[in-house]
């Protein structure tokens, strides 16, 4: 794997699917002992949350709900 100019990696789509990993999803980058790891942020979303959250605000009751 190749850092880029702009300090980006890519996580091998493998790896992605095994981690539940998917565009948009936040994570941080923790030194543990010198050595990185990428981690789910804590308060990130799940995509299927981001997903209702979206939904719920894109419909509208005759009474405003």
């Amino acid at each position: 794997m190749r850092l880029s100019s702009k300090g980006q990696v890519t996580i091998p789509a493998d790896l992605r699917a095994e981690n539940n990993l998917h565009e948009g999803d936040d994570v941080e980058v923790i030194d543990v002992d010198g050595t990185l790891r990428i981690v789910r942020a804590e308060a990130s979303s799940t995509r299927g949350r981001r997903a209702v959250h979206r939904l719920r605000g894109s419909t509208d009751n005759e009474d405003g709900r």
